[in-house]
């Protein structure tokens, strides 16, 4: 969702050399291959274009920066298309309720507690803002502006009342720079060519103390590490880049910024037995990779419950785990003259 340009993409041959490829964000040569990923099975739902994207391009490799901690696809479809992607992406395709996304109602608590420094209505720019579901949820709360790529989603962006103040997120025009209180950043992060360039972009809306609040997908979870690229968050070829920890903390320290809370969460809610079930499907397809837990894996594929696993041509799809990081930075205030 950013126009900031990435590192030239190797041939097909050599992309399968991790010598040969770089961080997309810091450009760091000491990165490590965790295996090819595999794009999603439904692709009969899916439009036209993106199956087209599909056929094309291919799935890539899952990386990791040792530098940064940056998790990515590579190699990955270029901003022309991401855009063309976006811009005609129906408001129905990632469709959330409020009490079904997690990340959400993390924010909603901890924007319920914000002490602002004067008391004016508080401004919030939403990036990625899609059909406006969580915008809504804070009501007349906030003055609400919206990034917002897919036109079909400005169209219900508009009818809440919400002001769009641009298509893809880029550095500030005059008028929006150091103008919000906060800016909020839900599944985007993965999204981003070149997240860290774009997580400085958007601190650039903020006013010095304002707080930048970002989820998406924490690839240091045990769940990556036992999945490696076929992890179900590797599936749409639109996410590109994975966040971790030591991402963010090492971010902050290079953007006057400071990590003010970061936890794991899962990207929708689920009782125990559903955690449960998700976690045993995990480790038996994880263990298929190995030449030692092979045998384990095909004989529980045996017990009731679990055989529709050998029908699977991806990792299983497993939201209710904490596999995702909710993370509040804050932007450094200006110096006391």
């Amino acid at each position: 969702m950013t126009q900031t340009e990435t590192p030239p993409v190797p041939d097909s041959q050599s992309v399968r050399q991790t010598e040969s490829v770089r961080c997309v964000d810091c450009g760091s040569d000491s990165v490590i291959n965790r295996g090819p990923c595999k794009l999603t099975s439904a692709i009969d739902g899916l439009p036209e274009y993106e199956k087209q994207l599909i056929n094309d391009r291919g799935a890539g490799h899952l990386y990791q920066c040792n530098s940064c901690g940056l998790g990515f696809r590579f190699p990955q479809v270029s901003e022309a298309e991401l855009q063309a992607l976006y811009a005609n992406m129906p408001t129905r395709r990632w469709k959330y309720e409020q009490q079904t996304n997690t990340a959400w109602q993390l924010a909603n608590k901890w924007l319920s507690g914000v002490t602002l420094a004067d008391s004016k209505k508080a401004k919030l720019l939403d990036v990625g803002a899609f059909d406006g579901i969580f915008l809504k949820s804070l009501g007349n709360t906030w003055e609400r502006y919206a990034i917002e790529p897919s036109a079909n989603a400005c169209e219900s962006l508009e009818e809440l009342g919400v002001t769009v103040i641009d298509r893809f997120l880029n550095p500030p025009a005059s008028e929006y720079a150091e103008l919000f209180d906060v800016v909020t950043l839900f599944d985007v992060f993965e999204h981003l060519r070149q997240p860290g360039h774009s997580l400085s972009d958007a601190v650039q809306f903020l006013k010095p103390g304002g707080h930048l609040i970002v989820s998406t997908g924490n690839c240091a979870h045990w769940t990556w590490k036992w999945l490696e690229g076929d992890h179900w968050y590797c599936h749409p070829l639109q996410h590109l880049t994975f966040a971790t920890p030591s991402f963010f903390s090492n971010w902050a320290v290079q953007n006057d910024c400071r990590v003010r809370q970061m936890a794991p969460h899962s990207h929708h809610p689920g009782k125990f037995s559903k955690r449960f079930e998700r976690v045993l499907e995990t480790m038996v397809w994880g263990g298929l990779k190995s030449n030692w837990l092979r045998p384990v894996s095909s004989l529980c594929m045996r017990i009731p419950g679990l055989g529709y696993l050998r029908h699977r041509a991806t990792g299983p799809y497993a939201p209710e785990l904490a596999d995702h990081l909710f993370v509040v930075l804050e932007k450094g205030k200006a110096p006391v003259a």
